[in-house]
Formats: structure tokens, sequence, C-alpha cells
């Protein structure tokens, strides 16, 4: 039968056939097309990512050969080779860390491979090799300032559980010292918390005999003759000597004793017995150098300025126990030196330093106070470690201790001692003289021990005074000038009179 078109049915058959062909190969080129866009986009974003992550990156292809690298990788600095037929190992063997096998074993596997810390050089890098269809991705994070972060907060740790440490022997040492009148009991005590901070082969505490010689008071250790118990010895060319006269602690840790030989040549005798290291410091009670206390090791540089610290600390722990241990002997003498003894004694009472804080300069925080300066603020301990010790001044004074801090640090020299008005926790302003001693960093203070009195009464004293005194300088004005009206009206009363008589005459 044929088609009323006048067409025979296989004929219609195919045409319908290619009809449908041509609209399948329609479909399939645009899903083509599709496709492709698809692909050209995530071409387009993965390029994005790998030429503009922050980390340096480089894309190897499936041989292991160097195809790319990104923007941050051509900024580095290194001297990149062309891309071409460089091998990522020939590169890695003289630019970065060799994980040529790595890399190899991830284009096999296809499993991303993490290296959070390598050693590199003078860095450290972070590692990150992801593979692709075409090879793989070698990303490095250079994670050395992070690195150097985390040690910085590792020791900031343990020097804070070390200061804790320090702070609880010389607290110790501070009750030890101020439980006993005996002073070879203080002298043993001290020797045995001090060795728990400072090791030590021997330690001696040397006090003022006269201004020119010294006296060994307690010796322990290693044998040293010539400063043995009760051993007296003159002050020139010693290192005992230096510290007195300076007020400050020494080190003297030469690499060959013929380093000192000139210098100190009873220490040169002393380090030819064995011993490398010195370290002195002063004992000071009431302003005034009385002696010293010094460590000896045999260990080549034994000790470091941080011993020094802890030394002086001891230092002036023991300084006062010296002291009241000294007046108690005095007591026991005679009625007159009872008199004497209680005497100084008030007046130790009266002027020793009553407040004794170290800061640190650089963060602006205490190290450590004391009770005294609880008792002059009203806050405690606790509380004043939370604080900076600007915050116990009042504004002005706050202002005038910056100026000074500012002058220190351009070269001004430091005064001995200042004076500035305090603010307590309840809002009670008082005035303190404060002592300074600062630690120097490359030319900067960075740490200060201070000792502080309260002064309100002597300053309220001083303005009395100086009130006084100008209420006088105007007491004396006005007399002044009423001498000179008395003056005035008097020859004007005679020079009236001589006018009347010279008219009675006419």
């Amino acid at each position: 039968m044929k088609d009323p078109t006048g067409k025979k049915p296989e004929l219609i058959e195919e045409i319908a056939v290619l009809k449908r062909r041509i609209k399948e190969l329609e479909q399939s080129e645009s899903e083509r097309k599709r496709a492709e866009e698809e692909l050209k986009k995530k071409e387009s974003l993965n390029y994005a990512l790998f030429e503009y992550i922050p980390e340096q990156a480089l894309a190897v292809d499936l041989e292991g050969k160097i195809i790319a690298f990104n923007r941050a990788k051509r900024r580095s600095g290194d001297r990149l080779p062309n891309i071409g037929d460089v091998m990522y190992r020939d590169y890695a063997s003289s630019h970065e860390i060799d994980m040529y096998s790595e890399l190899m074993e991830c284009l096999g596997s296809g499993k991303l491979k993490l290296f959070p810390e390598q050693k590199y050089r003078n860095k450290f890098l972070s590692v990150t090799i992801a593979p692709f269809s075409m090879g793989a991705v070698i990303i490095s994070e250079d994670i050395t300032e992070r690195k150097r972060v985390e040690e910085a907060l590792t020791q900031s740790r343990e020097s804070a559980e070390r200061l804790a440490e320090e702070m609880v022997i010389i607290a110790k040492i501070g009750r030890v010292v101020g439980s006993t009148l005996d002073l070879n009991q203080v002298y043993e005590r001290v020797a045995t918390e001090a060795s728990k901070l400072i090791p030590y082969d021997r330690i001696l505490v040397t006090l003022k005999k006269t201004d020119d010689t010294y006296l060994v008071v307690y010796a322990s250790g290693v044998d040293n003759p010539g400063r043995r118990l009760m051993d007296s010895y003159p002050s020139k060319r010693t290192g005992t000597g230096v510290v007195m006269n300076t007020r400050t602690g020494v080190l003297i840790q030469p690499d060959d004793a013929e380093e000192i030989k000139d210098l100190y040549p009873n220490l040169y005798e002393t380090f030819k017995t064995g011993l490398r290291s010195t370290m002195a410091v002063p004992l000071i009670s009431m302003g005034e150098v009385i002696g010293a206390i010094t460590f000896r090791s045999k260990k080549l540089k034994a000790y470091t300025e941080q011993d020094l610290g802890l030394a002086e600390k001891i230092g002036a722990q023991i300084a006062g126990a010296i002291v009241n241990a000294q007046l108690f002997n005095d007591l026991n003498n005679t009625e007159k030196s009872l008199r004497e003894s209680e005497a100084r004694y008030r007046q130790l009472v009266e002027y020793a330093p009553a407040a004794i804080y170290e800061a640190d300069l650089t963060t602006g925080r205490f190290l450590s106070v004391n009770e005294v300066l609880c008792e002059y603020t009203g806050y405690t301990q606790d509380e004043l470690m939370a604080l900076h010790p600007l915050d116990l001044m009042t504004e002005e004074s706050k202002k005038l201790v910056l100026q000074r801090m500012a002058g220190y640090a351009a070269g001004e020299p430091v005064p001995p001692t200042v004076e500035y008005k305090a603010r307590s926790k309840s809002g009670r302003e008082f005035w303190m003289s404060v002592n300074a001693k600062y630690f120097y960093q490359a030319g900067l203070p960075v740490r200060t021990t201070v000792v502080a009195y309260d002064i309100t009464e002597r300053k309220r004293e001083e303005e009395e005074k100086q009130r006084m005194e100008e209420q006088l300088q105007h007491a004396d004005k006005m007399e002044a000038i009423g001498t000179l009206a008395g003056g005035i009206a008097h020859d004007f009363n005679n020079l009236l009179m001589g006018i009347q008589g010279y008219a009675s005459l006419m």
C-alpha cells in the first residue's frame, strides 16, 4: 500500500530514523558544549586556586616533571628553573626538602600527603602533596615564625614556673632569716635554701671590718686558702672590694685564669685550686653596704645574669637579718649598749625599706611584691600582680614617671631616689620615696627592683614649713611697709611744724 503522499514506507521510515539521529547528535553536541564550559570553569577555578593561594606551590606531571609555579613561589626569591624537562627531584635536591620519593608514592596512590613540620636549613616548613588526574601540586608554607612564637610561649611558661619556684624559695629564705637572731643559723639555712636556686661548690659571706679590710664570717664548701672562716683580707684588687664599692653584683668567669692574674691576684690563686666561676653581690642595709655574699663554682661560665638577680634577692633578705642579729648581740653587752642598740633598732625600723617589689618594664607587670607594699596600698598580693606599677600612682605622678622613663631611654642619668604621690585601693593619696635599681638590655631598662618608703608625714612637714616661711616673709614685708609709712608721717609732721614756726616769725 502506498502512502497518500506517494512515498514508499521504507523511505518514510529511513527519514524518521535520520531525523531522530540528527536530534540525538544535536543534543550530544549541546551536552558536549556544556561539559566543555563546565570543564573550562573548573580549570579556571583550579588555576585561580593554584595561582593565588598565599603559600608557595608548584605543579608536577605524572612523571614528576615540574609544569608550573604559582605567584607566591615566583615571588619567593628562589632561583626557579625553566618549566619543561626539569624533574622535581633535581630541583628539590638544591632548593627544598628532598621529598621526591614521597611525591612519586603520592602519584602512585592518589592519596593526599601531609608533612606538618619539616626542618629545612634555618627554617621550618609545612608541606602538602595533593594529587590530581594529571599529576600533583606541592604546597610549602613557611611556619618558622609560628614555631618561634610557640617556642617563646613555651619559654614564657617555663619562665613563669621557674619564677614561681624562685619566689617560693626566696619567701622561705625570708621566713628562715626572720625566725632566728643566731647568725650561724641564718648562714647555714640560707646556704641550704640558696643551693636550690644557685648551684655552687663554695659559698662565702664577708662583712666589712674597716674601710680597707673585710672579714669572712661564713664559709662552706671547697676549701679556699685565704678565705677561710674569720680570715681578714684587704679590699684592694678583690672582687669583694669591687662589689662593695660599686654597690652592684659582679660575674668573674674568665676562660683562662691568667686573664685575671693582675686584676684580681687573690682570685687568681683561688681559680688555681679548681674553682672557675665567681659571682658576688653586696649586702645592703639602710642604704649602707655592710658586706657581700659570694658563690663559686668549679664549672666554667657557671653563672648567668638571672643567677645574679637571684643572688641579689638572697642578699637583700639576709642583709637585714645580719643587722638585726648584730643589734641583738649589742643588746646583751651593757646597759649603755642596750640603750644605743634600742635606738639603732628603732631607727632601723623607722627608716628601713618599707615596700619592696620587682617589675618587668617590657610588660609593665609586677614580678614580685612584699607584704608591706600590700599594707601601703590596701591591695592583696594577687591584686597587685594583676596591676601595672603606674596604676598605683596619681595621674600627675604617672605623667612625671613616664617622662622620666623616656629620658632614661634617651640616655639621661638615672637619679638614685625619686618621689611621687601614690593612691591606695581606697583612694587615699600618700607620698612615696623610691630607690630603684634598673637592669638593662641593649641599652634600655627592662627590669627594675624598687625599695620604697612612705614619706607622707615628711612631705606634710615640708609643706607646713614652706607655708610658715611664706607667712613669715609676708609678715616681714608688712612690717617694713608700716615702718616706711611711719617714717614718712613723722617727716611730714616735722615739715609742717617748721612751716608754722617760720610763719609766726613773719
